[in-house]
C-alpha cells in the first residue's frame, strides 16, 4: 500500500477506528464514478468488511495524500454519504468497495 496515501475508516458514532489501510499491507484505490467517489481497499478480512457493512449508515472516511514535498501538510479529505454508501466485498481477494457520494477537504492547520 502507499505510503503516501492512507484511509481512515471510522463509526461516525464515538469515532471508534473500523479500518486502517496502514495496518493492511494491501492496495487502496480511490476513483471518481458517477454520482460519487468509490475506493477500493485490498487485504480486509470478511469479520472487518462485515462490521463496516453493518455501520454503512454511520460511516466516516478520511483520506490523507502526502504532499510531495518534505514538511509539506497533507491533503486531506472527509468522505461520507448523505445517501447511504454503497459497500460491496469480493471475499476471494478480500478486496472491500466502498462508494459515498460526499466529500470535504479539511485540515488540522487551526484546530
Amino acid at each position: 500500500m502507499s505510503e503516501a496515501h492512507r484511509l481512515y475508516v471510522k463509526h461516525a458514532v464515538g469515532s471508534r477506528m473500523l479500518l486502517d489501510t496502514k495496518e493492511l499491507g494491501g492496495f487502496l484505490h480511490l476513483s471518481e464514478v458517477p454520482g460519487g467517489w468509490r475506493f477500493e481497499i485490498s487485504g480486509v478480512d470478511l469479520d472487518a468488511a462485515r462490521e463496516i457493512a453493518d455501520f454503512k449508515d454511520e460511516l466516516n472516511l478520511f483520506y490523507l495524500e502526502e504532499g510531495e514535498e518534505e514538511g509539506e501538510e497533507p491533503q486531506k479529505w472527509w468522505y461520507y454519504g448523505h445517501k447511504t454508501p454503497a459497500i460491496d466485498y469480493e471475499a476471494n481477494g478480500r478486496v472491500l468497495h466502498i462508494t459515498v457520494d460526499t466529500r470535504k477537504a479539511y485540515s488540522n492547520r487551526h484546530v
